[in-house]
C-alpha cells in the first residue's frame, strides 16, 4: 500500500524503519505524517533521505539518462550498464560506480538512476 495510507492498518508501531522511500514521494511530508500517526507515544523512527551533495554524481548520471533518452526496458539498461563499464578507472564517477551498492544490480541501477521522483535534502533544508 502506499506509505500515506499506512493509517489504514489500523495499528501502531514502537519503531519504523523507513529508508529509501519518502525522497520518492510526490509530498514527502505527506508520508512523514502518514508515518509519524501510527508511530507510539514513545516509539521511534529510522530514516533516510537521499542527501543532496553526496549524490552529485548521480544527478549527473541522471541527467546523462534523460539527455540521452535511456528508458526502462530490459536491454537500455543492459546498454546503460555497458556504457557505464566503458568508463575509464580515472573517470570522476568511476569510483561511485564501483563502491555503491545501487549499480551492483541492474533493478537498483534502474531505481538509481531512471526513477521520475527522486529528491535530496540538505540539513538546512529540513528545518
Amino acid at each position: 500500500m502506499p506509505i500515506e495510507q499506512v493509517g489504514e492498518l489500523d495499528c501502531a508501531f514502537d519503531r519504523i524503519v523507513c529508508t529509501g522511500v519518502l525522497h520518492h514521494l510526490p509530498d514527502p511530508a505527506a508520508g512523514l505524517r502518514a508515518l509519524r500517526s501510527v508511530l507510539e507515544p514513545n516509539g521511534a523512527m529510522n530514516l533516510m533521505v537521499y542527501a543532496a551533495y553526496g549524490r552529485a554524481g548521480i544527478y549527473m548520471l541522471q541527467e546523462y539518462c534523460r539527455r540521452v533518452g535511456i528508458g526502462y526496458s530490459d536491454n537500455e539498461i543492459q546498454e546503460l550498464i555497458d556504457s557505464l563499464r566503458a568508463l575509464p578507472y580515472h573517470h570522476p564517477l568511476a569510483r561511485l560506480l564501483s563502491e555503491a551498492p545501487d549499480f551492483q544490480n541492474k533493478d537498483a541501477l534502474a531505481d538509481a538512476l531512471l526513477n521520475p521522483q527522486d529528491r535530496s535534502y540538505t540539513v538546512a533544508a529540513a528545518f
